[in-house]
């Protein structure tokens, strides 16, 4: 995954648990791009998941509103168990931790757009640095009240600064999604040093 001009990172993760979001603008992808990929990421659920008509209509229309949201060069994953709906979309991105594209890690502590009570858990990994978990969460009111939970991890290495943002409705999903992303964090392969000295 390009970061920019200057280094590029990778990611490995589960495909059982995770579908990517194409890396090009949402807005611009055209109908028959649209459903070609909506029908290839609910071909990769069992036959369980959308054997119900309901079901499989939720599934589609979620796929559709999280299509919308593919940014060119911003790497963005549905996690999408097996036996629950989720609507959980996880944005990942790695810039240098100083200097130019680091400003984009700095402000996870912003009050404005979530004001509800939040906890951080401290996060130390053998191979990404140290940083923390926080969890917080918020309600839309209006006609139809929506609780909407974020969960974002930062963590730094002295040379890489990675930001996982992780927003969704669906609270049983992320019961499921914390074990999944203590493994999707070590499949975040930073650039080489060298890389950065070049």
């Amino acid at each position: 995954m390009a970061g920019d001009a200057g280094f590029v990172w990778d990611l490995d993760f589960d495909a059982a648990w995770f579908i990517p979001l194409p890396g090009v603008d949402g807005s611009q992808i055209g109908p028959d791009a649209a459903a070609a990929w909506t029908d290839a990421a609910l071909a990769r659920l069992p036959d369980a998941a959308t054997s119900d008509p309901q079901r499989a209509a939720l599934l589609r229309a979620t796929a559709g509103a999280l299509l919308s949201q593919a940014e060119e060069g911003v790497t963005r994953l549905w996690f999408a168990p097996e036996r629950m709906y989720s609507d959980l979309l996880v944005t990942i991105t790695v810039s240098r931790a100083s200097g130019p594209g680091s400003a984009a890690n700095e402000e996870v502590f912003d009050g404005d757009r979530f004001s509800a009570g939040f906890d951080v858990v401290p996060l130390q990994t053998e191979t990404h640095g140290s940083g923390f978990l926080l969890r917080r969460s918020t309600q839309l009111e209006g006609e139809q009240p929506l609780f909407i939970t974020q969960w974002t991890v930062r963590l730094n290495d002295g040379t890489w600064s990675i930001l996982v943002d992780t927003l969704g409705t669906t609270l049983p999903a992320f019961v499921l999604f914390e074990e999944q992303l203590m493994r999707l964090i070590p499949g975040i392969r930073l650039p080489r040093t060298a890389a950065v000295e070049q």
